[in-house]
């Protein structure tokens, strides 16, 4: 099964450092989410 369709193209994409800058927490230098397992 070919997931990709013909055609589609890499956009563009983030530096690590600015991902990181725009969560809304971070700590190490690692986005922070919430715990979602039961």
């Amino acid at each position: 099964l070919n997931v990709w369709r013909e055609g589609d193209q890499p956009g563009a994409t983030y530096a690590p450092e600015v991902l990181i800058k725009m969560a809304p927490e971070q700590r190490d230098n690692q986005v922070v989410v919430p715990k979602v397992v039961e």
